[in-house]
């Protein structure tokens, strides 16, 4: 086989390995329940004037919702104007009909993930060499990006912290320029503003990092109705619920520090465990499998069974 042969081969099977990996990444997991997210704008601790905070929480959403791992919630400022807009509507001086905004029908974020960017450098280095032509000098090289950004996952029930990171994101990109030998002055060409591919770099790490603190982050639930010895509940397909999965229901309780108020944990006092036997989007339709279901009440809690 000829060099280029075997390139051509190689660049092949990466490429192919490339499709498999991220698309079994994109994809919804399948038997891995969901949590809702929002992310807040990024704190900017560095000196440029870009929006840095923006750009890093509107990409980072993005890409957690192109990841299928959770349910984004939209922003707190496209939150607002919803809100803005259900109020508007309950005013009674819009014409009210079944496609009005209806208020109180909001989802709500189980984690809040916010940050600092701690660290920006744009075009930090500039390495490379030229080749003169003529009166014409053509200089050719490479700027590198960086940023920098602490990230931190808040349980909005209790307002912990329940995991934070730092993460890194480099970029290179081609510059070049021509200058005329005699005089000195350069025109430059090529695209010197990689801060998105930084950005990418850096939530590229993000993003498997918050899928693996899933496991250690409780995931909760409510009972909706109780009709005889169904048992519905407000967790479904959208939440990765599944027809087989089991739940524990009983009261909850938040166990809270007495000297600062602080939230420490929520429990769940066991009545009965439930069975999904019908999913929908975002409810799920229950039988008892221990205990009986005189024992179990709306809004009691429901706490997946290997999280007992």
């Amino acid at each position: 086989m000829t060099i280029n042969g075997f390139r051509l081969l190689s660049a092949g099977f990466c490429f192919a390995l490339f499709l498999v990996v991220g698309s079994s990444f994109a994809e919804a997991p399948r038997g891995s329940l969901r949590y809702s997210v929002v992310v807040a704008k990024f704190e900017n601790k560095t000196s440029s004037e870009r929006s840095l905070g923006d750009e890093w929480a509107t990409l980072l959403t993005t890409k957690l919702y192109e990841s299928g791992h959770f349910i984004v919630v939209s922003q707190t400022e496209t939150q607002l104007q919803a809100l803005k807009e259900q109020l508007r509507v309950g005013s009674g001086i819009t014409a009210q009909g079944k496609k009005s905004a209806v208020r109180g029908q909001m989802t709500p974020a189980q984690l809040l993930v916010e940050g600092i960017i701690t660290d920006f450098k744009e075009a930090a280095a500039d390495q490379g060499g030229g080749v003169g032509i003529g009166k014409f000098r053509v200089n050719a090289g490479r700027k590198t990006t960086e940023i920098r950004a602490t990230m931190q996952i808040v349980d909005t029930s209790t307002g912990a912290v329940v995991a934070a990171h730092n993460f890194v994101g480099v970029a290179q990109a081609r510059s070049f320029s021509v200058a005329q030998s005699d005089r000195g002055n350069a025109v430059s060409m090529g695209r010197d503003d990689n801060v998105q591919a930084a950005f990418e770099k850096a939530i590229e790490e993000a993003i498997p990092w918050m899928v693996n603190q899933l496991p250690s982050i409780r995931w909760r639930g409510s009972v909706v109705k109780v009709d005889k010895d169904r048992i519905i509940v407000n967790r479904g397909s959208r939440e990765g619920v599944s027809a087989g999965d089991e739940f524990i229901v009983g009261e909850s309780e938040i166990l809270r520090d007495p000297d600062t108020g602080e939230v420490l944990d929520e429990v769940v006092h066991e009545r009965a465990r439930i069975k999904v036997i019908q999913v929908n989007e975002r409810t799920a339709v229950c039988t008892v499998v221990t205990g009986t279901a005189n024992q179990i009440v709306e809004r009691m809690g429901i706490l997946y069974s290997n999280e007992s």
